[in-house]
């Protein structure tokens, strides 16, 4: 009889367990709620590991441009003229080689860091230039005369250009280092026009070469710190989840 009341109470405890089980007493599934938290930390964990790869590969790319800059800069002359705003970077050889009283164009770099071409048309005005070779062109903005970026004088007269569409003409040259390239002075219709030599495309090319390392430079020094911040960003927001699930 003991035996029997055994199993009968064996039999009773493991019905008892099958029916807990059926009315939900197993662990609780994870809600849903939960889930997006968990797949929201790995999207910031997946964040930071992608901006740090960022970061070592703008490094690497920061360090070779940096080599590059300086292997360049070797090949230019700084220079200072008390009669000029600020020095400037020319390429070695090039000072003094374009009289005042002729046509001629080249390429220099600010003490800033900006890029300048300086053209000279003899016997005639113009407040533009345009670069042309192979059925393409490039276009500086025009530069009205002020006797300061653009001045005449005794029967020639010279502009000085800068920002985005000289950068446009510096980099067309470049582009076509190899080719004929002709120069049209336009005040707004042509008014002069020199074919660019191979030694002066060249002094152009090296010129815009520079000055495009220096640029790249520039804009990737500013996106190491801004990765940097999007990092701290991250970890700032897994902190502050961490302490209100505590």
């Amino acid at each position: 009889m003991a035996t029997q009341m055994r199993i009968i109470l064996h039999t009773a405890a493991a019905a008892a367990l099958l029916l807990m089980a059926a009315t939900g007493c197993s662990p609780k599934e994870k809600s849903d709620k939960a889930v997006e938290r968990e797949q929201w930390l790995a999207s910031l964990n997946d964040s930071i590991a992608t901006y740090k790869k960022q970061i070592d590969s703008t490094q690497q790319r920061l360090d070779a441009l940096n080599e590059e800059s300086a292997r360049l800069l070797e090949r230019f002359d700084y220079i200072e003229n008390p009669r000029e705003v600020e020095g400037y970077y020319l390429l070695k050889g090039w000072q003094g080689r374009h009289p005042a009283n002729a046509t001629w164009l080249y390429a220099r770099i600010s003490k800033s860091e900006g890029l300048e071409l300086l053209a000279s048309l003899k016997g005639g005005v113009f407040t533009s230039v345009a670069a042309l070779s192979g059925g393409e062109s490039a276009e500086t903005a025009a530069v009205a005369p002020d006797q300061a970026l653009n001045f005449r004088h005794k029967g020639y007269n010279t502009v000085c250009f800068y920002g985005a569409e000289a950068d446009s003409v510096a980099a067309f040259i470049a582009a076509h280092e190899g080719d004929d390239v002709n120069i049209e002075f336009l005040n707004p219709g042509r008014s002069g026009s020199l074919k660019l030599s191979a030694d002066q495309r060249a002094m152009v090319a090296e010129t815009w070469r520079l000055y495009d390392t220096r640029r790249q430079i520039k804009r990737l020094e500013k996106e190491m710190p801004m990765l940097s911040r999007r990092i701290d960003a991250c970890r700032l927001m897994m902190e502050r989840d961490s302490t209100t699930a505590k």
